[in-house]
């Protein structure tokens, strides 16, 4: 019974989708979409409860989709590097949701871990990562699940497009994350490979009077330096600080190459700013109040 609702919930958001032909829907957006649509909605009795699959008009008009093919350009794009949309309108009930975010391959982990609307767009979600974690947005990045990707608008190219490639600005988190435990990659610097797993933690219902807003909860670890060579060459740039602070001699290129990175073994913190993600909060709250 299950199966068959979550089927006839599946042919109906691709129909809504199927409307706008500026928005392409394929074969493993739909695979995709059906490992996620049974969105978690909890009642009064059951925390575990799934909501009913009432379907709102699918609103696609804040986007211009004339030309979907022209996003090697950054002009032919209405979407910048610095203008987005914090929301999507979807058919979905608006939730609380709780990510946790953590960068793969790495102990003790690097995460961070926050809550917010469940229809922030993915353009705003991947920003907030990116410098909640510490990045500095100077490389491409992309949610990935499976073959299917999501870009920034600016940053598409179909020379270097493997799979299906959308665009962040125009699909709403709930609609490609849904389901408690579940989760997505997040990869940021397709050199140094930097993969984030993007963990759906818990979903939950606004209170009447509560704010649908960005909060930060708790986070460990300071992101890697950039362009330091992936997980390995951060594992040795640490190993360079450990030996330094233990009195062991290191080389004259290891020295050089700590000071390319500004570290200073004597003074080195593994911490993030904490006071410095408030104020971010605060910045993407502004986002999220100006869009009502």
């Amino acid at each position: 019974m299950a199966k068959k609702k979550t089927d006839s919930l599946i042919d109906e958001i691709m129909e809504l989708l199927s409307v706008d032909p500026g928005i392409p829907v394929g074969k493993e957006l739909k695979e995709l979409m059906a490992d996620n649509s049974e969105a978690y909605v909890p009642d009064d009795d059951d925390d575990d409860e799934q909501w009913d699959d009432d379907e709102d008009d699918y609103d696609d008009e804040d986007y211009d989709d004339d030309d979907d093919d022209d996003y090697d350009d950054d002009d032919d794009n209405e979407y910048g590097e610095y203008t987005y949309p914090a929301t999507v309108d979807t058919w979905e009930p608006i939730l609380k949701y709780t990510l946790r975010v953590t960068l793969k391959g790495l102990k003790p982990p690097i995460y961070r871990k926050f809550s917010l609307p469940s229809n922030v767009s993915l353009r705003f979600l991947s920003m907030f990562i990116l410098d909640s974690m510490g990045w500095t947005n100077y490389h491409m990045n992309a949610f990935r699940i499976g073959r299917v990707s999501f870009y920034p608008a600016y940053q598409r190219d179909p020379d270097w497009e493997f799979g299906e490639a959308y665009n962040q600005e125009d699909y709403a988190l709930s609609q490609v994350l849904s389901v408690k435990g579940k989760s997505i990659t997040f990869e940021y610097d397709f050199g140094d490979g930097w993969d984030h797993e993007v963990k759906l933690s818990s979903v939950a219902e606004y209170k009447e009077d509560e704010e649908r807003k960005l909060c930060f909860i708790k986070g460990e670890r300071a992101c890697p330096p950039e362009d330091c060579g992936g997980i390995w060459g951060y594992e040795e740039l640490l190993e360079l600080v450990a030996a330094k602070r233990e009195g062991k001699m290191i080389s004259k290129d290891d020295k050089e190459k700590l000071d390319w990175y500004g570290i200073n073994p004597n003074t080195f913190q593994d911490t993030i700013d904490e006071e410095g993600i408030e104020e971010m909060v605060d910045f993407y709250n502004g986002m999220l109040m100006d869009e009502g």
